[in-house]
């Protein structure tokens, strides 16, 4: 009996030291740690914080307010409708057949001529941006081949029939070229309205009314 007491508690002495049966797997491998750590998440696993792509870049965000998508500066085609977003309108310079999407401008009324891509002639290059033209070349369309008007033939696009003669022509029934006018005529730059004779109205203004005229610059 004493020396089976004896055994057993050396049995159990040496259990101990050795650290205990799951410590030395005498009972099978001890349970992990369920909880794995976000280092060692799979790589199908759900990871929103985490957006690098395998070569160890990290994935753009879009920016749906950002300028390209504005449309300004970015390209268009100037021959299809609404490449560019609402304010702004495809400018391809010299009738290109690309342009650039450019902010509408604001209208100034200074006289400079301009020939439109649509063989209009505007006020100035503002005017026609404005009405979402591109610009061929600086001056009057009268040389590169107007669009014309008069005899029952009405202009386009909300433009004006200019009907500029000379004083001996006057009492003649002629046509005109098509103009763009900025919507608040400029106070200077006067004409002589053909009906009256007269230099009393700015040839802006008598432009707007289709009528014919000459002595551009006349002092009223």
């Amino acid at each position: 009996m004493l020396l089976r007491r004896t055994l057993v508690g050396c049995l159990v002495v040496m259990f101990a030291a050795c650290g205990g049966a799951t410590e030395t797997n005498l009972f099978g491998t001890p349970d992990l740690d369920s909880g794995a750590s976000d280092d060692d998440a799979s790589p199908g696993g759900d990871d929103d914080d985490d957006a690098s792509l395998s070569d160890g870049s990290v994935e753009p965000v879009l920016d749906s307010g950002s300028i390209a998508d504005s449309g300004v500066t970015s390209s268009c085609n100037p021959n299809m409708a609404n490449s560019c977003p609402s304010g702004s309108y495809c400018n391809a310079v010299g009738c290109a057949s690309s342009g650039v999407c450019t902010k509408i401008p604001a209208e100034a009324n200074t006289a400079s001529p301009v020939c439109g891509c649509n063989r209009i002639t505007y006020w100035n290059a503002s005017v026609a941006g404005h009405a979402g033209i591109s610009v061929k070349a600086s001056g009057e369309c009268a040389a590169l081949g107007s669009e014309s008007c008069g005899g029952g033939k009405k202009c386009s696009g909300g433009t004006f029939c200019n009907k500029q003669v000379t004083k001996a022509t006057c009492g003649q029934t002629i046509g005109g070229t098509c103009w763009g006018l900025p919507s608040a005529c400029p106070t200077n730059v006067f004409a002589n309205e053909c009906g009256s004779q007269k230099c009393e109205k700015t040839r802006c203004a008598i432009i707007k009314e289709e009528r014919a005229y000459y002595g551009v610059d006349c002092t009223p």
